[in-house]
């Protein structure tokens, strides 16, 4: 009896797992907007900032994935580009945006995604829910005066 139980539940995590919008709307960590215009939204820490010309290309690792397009797989570790002229991605914990770098050639990669704000003359931002990461001087323990103990 509990085998089956056991195999219909595994099919059930498995085609959720397979869900192309398999989010719930309301979670924290989104912004709907860019997540509605967006093929894949992903929960990373970006460890770099960039490196190229047109396109930087910055190092990411994959915390969770909140929307993929059916068929895609993507690295833990991932490589986002972004406009250098943008406004940048910072290092930390971030919600990532993306859509292929070049959609005739989808295995180059992911960059942010980018639309253009007629209001505001520039390109979104293509991340948000961003946290940084202590500095050094930030993790570093306090310094304390030691007690002297009463008798």
């Amino acid at each position: 009896m509990k085998i089956p139980i056991l195999i219909a539940f595994s099919a059930v995590l498995a085609s959720l797992a397979q869900a192309d919008d398999g989010i719930e709307r309301n979670k924290t960590f989104l912004d709907h907007e860019l997540y509605d215009s967006a093929p894949l939204v992903v929960r990373t820490m970006v460890t770099s900032e960039g490196t190229g010309s047109e396109y930087l290309w910055a190092d990411a690792v994959l915390h969770g994935i909140m929307k993929i397009p059916k068929g895609v797989n993507i690295s833990p570790l991932l490589k986002v580009a972004y406009r250098s002229e943008g406004q940048g991605l910072p290092i930390g914990d971030v919600t990532l945006y993306l859509e292929p770098y070049n959609p005739e050639k989808p295995e180059l990669g992911w960059k942010l995604i980018e639309r253009f704000d007629e209001q505001s003359k520039k390109f979104s931002k293509g991340y948000s829910h961003y946290y940084s990461q202590p500095t050094e001087e930030q993790n570093k323990p306090e310094q304390t005066t030691p007690r002297k103990q009463s008798d």
